[in-house]
């Protein structure tokens, strides 16, 4: 799990290590690192979560849009949920490139590459 600690773009993710804490108000994934900048892989994908926490697949290019909104407010808003902390699961290839990125709603979904 990471956090976004800036908008990602259609090629790069600026993001945080997380750790889990529990309780309420301030748990949750919190950020638990130093600023770490990674690239997607060829044919990576994104997934964003809506308000019933449902996954659905969209192009790097709108999510990228959507973590710009979230994050920033500069982009023109879209229909998707923000969530607090901007976090998200993702997976690496060998060279350490994303393969696939998964924004995480009010509760972890399961993610299936």
């Amino acid at each position: 799990m990471v956090n976004l600690s800036k908008a990602a773009t259609a090629t790069t993710v600026h993001a945080k290590d997380t750790t889990y804490l529990c309780g309420k108000p301030t748990g949750g994934w919190i950020d638990a690192g130093e600023e770490k900048t990674y690239t997607f892989a060829p044919g990576a994908t994104a997934k964003l979560s809506d308000l019933n926490n449902m996954l659905h697949a969209v192009p790097l290019a709108q999510f990228a849009a959507h973590t710009d909104f979230c994050l920033n407010h500069t982009s023109a808003p879209d229909t998707e949920p923000c969530y607090d902390r901007g976090t998200h699961e993702i997976v690496l290839d060998g060279s350490g490139r994303i393969t696939n990125i998964v924004e995480v709603g009010l509760v972890k979904q399961v993610v299936t590459p």
